[in-house]
């Protein structure tokens, strides 16, 4: 057994929501099932494996990863100095399921067939995550060398981080070295180390190395104010309301990071095809593209902007309560008789859901779009993405649902 040991826990925050998916639906077997369920331990709390983090560590680590973690392919076997222990994650945490939908970009509507659930975890989560390092040396500037590499970190775990989920920040790594040939050391490892692996245990006489995360401030910023009524479908079905408006539709409060990416994605395949450029290269870099049948593991990229969600703030600067949002009434038309849908048919039943309340976010409301630069982009990505949002201040464009019914219009508006 090598005779010097180092113990540390990294001390994560993932700052954003996060999924780790797993390969079975939950819930039911029927169409309330979650299409994208997380990964769980068998008692059913929430599982974080540690592959996941040696991943985004090894990435990291760039040309000094074979070093600590081994090599990972190809050339002469290098077997990993640190071992990576468990991933605990700190108190209880409720997961959410969140339903989307896939947009057909000729129609600008839902696709049919194409709404789903996938199950997400709450940011805010807090993990503790612990590795065991052990060497025949001592070696105190090899693990300091290490630390200040790692102290750099940041964490991005689990899937669509291009849609701003999985993002996390390094608070602190904590780290004890031991002797194994020093009775006091090996008593402790032999008797008191399994009371410092409990959560949030007292590692009193630990060194600590506090994190140093890059700063999560987005490369480019546009803000906007609502031109017209705003929707954000919240993917629930209709609910009842007075005996005389059969639906109502509720609205989110905040724009999906997954929704703007969308629109910037189809708009610029539109722009390139209109001006007669190729739009696959451009598209695969922004935006990323999924592994073909046949293609090898490797294949598929991840594109290199990360879109954040926009929260929507009325025009008194407040957080709007949707249940107290104003709303519209709207009615369906008979296309035989020209009248209301309702007043055509016979019965109540025949004419359900013809009359419909819509909530929204009025006019004169304020969002931020934050987008980040996973690479430095091209002037010409750059002017892509600034004719998208010249699209959307002229209004040829619009965002959330019914845009063309008199919804969604946003302008420009300038940061004082």
């Amino acid at each position: 057994m090598p005779r010097y040991a180092t113990l540390m826990r990294f001390d994560l925050t993932i700052d954003t929501p996060w999924a780790i998916g797993a390969f079975t639906r939950s819930g039911t077997t029927g169409e309330d099932a979650i299409q994208a369920p997380i990964q769980r331990r068998p008692d059913g709390s929430v599982y974080l494996p540690a592959t996941s983090l040696v991943g985004g560590l090894r990435d990291h680590l760039g040309e000094a990863a074979s070093r600590y973690l081994g090599a990972e392919k190809g050339g002469d076997t290098v077997p990993s100095q640190i071992r990576a222990l468990g991933a605990n994650i700190v108190g209880q945490v409720q997961t959410e399921e969140v339903t989307q939908v896939c947009i057909d970009a000729h129609r600008r509507a839902a696709k049919g067939g194409h709404l789903f659930t996938r199950e997400v975890v709450p940011k805010g989560t807090k993990v503790q995550w612990w590795l065991l390092w052990d060497r025949d040396d001592a070696d105190p500037a090899g693990l300091d060398a290490f630390l200040d590499l790692a102290a750099t970190w940041q964490p991005v775990i689990g899937r669509r981080r291009t849609s701003n989920q999985g993002w996390g920040t390094l608070q602190a790594i904590h780290h004890h070295t031991i002797d194994r040939r020093d009775p006091a050391d090996l008593t402790w490892w032999l008797d008191e180390r399994r009371a410092c692996l409990v959560p949030d245990a007292d590692l009193t006489g630990w060194e600590t190395r506090p994190g140093e995360s890059p700063s999560s401030e987005p490369s480019i910023e546009y803000h906007f104010e609502v031109a017209d009524p705003l929707r954000i479908g919240d993917g629930q079905p209709s609910q009842n309301a007075d005996p005389d408006k059969n639906n109502v539709l509720y609205t989110k409060t905040e724009m999906p990071a997954d929704s703007w990416r969308g629109i910037f994605r189809h708009r610029i395949a539109h722009i390139l095809k209109v001006t007669g450029r190729e739009a696959k290269g451009i598209d695969e870099r922004l935006f990323g593209s999924a592994r073909t049948q046949g293609e090898s593991l490797d294949g598929g990229t991840r594109g290199i902007l990360r879109f954040e969600s926009s929260p929507v703030q009325l025009p008194d600067g407040t957080t709007p309560e949707p249940e107290k949002l104003p709303c519209l009434t709207q009615v369906a038309i008979d296309r035989i008789s020209g009248g209301s849908l309702m007043n055509s048919q016979t019965t109540a039943e025949a004419s359900h859901g013809s009359l419909y309340s819509v909530h929204y976010l009025p006019p004169g409301s304020t969002l931020s779009l934050r987008i980040h630069e996973l690479q430095p982009l091209t002037d010409e990505e750059r002017d892509l993405l600034e004719a998208v949002v010249c699209d959307l201040d002229e209004q040829i464009i619009g965002i959330g649902g019914g845009t063309t019914r008199g919804f969604g219009s946003l302008k420009r508006k300038e940061t004082e």
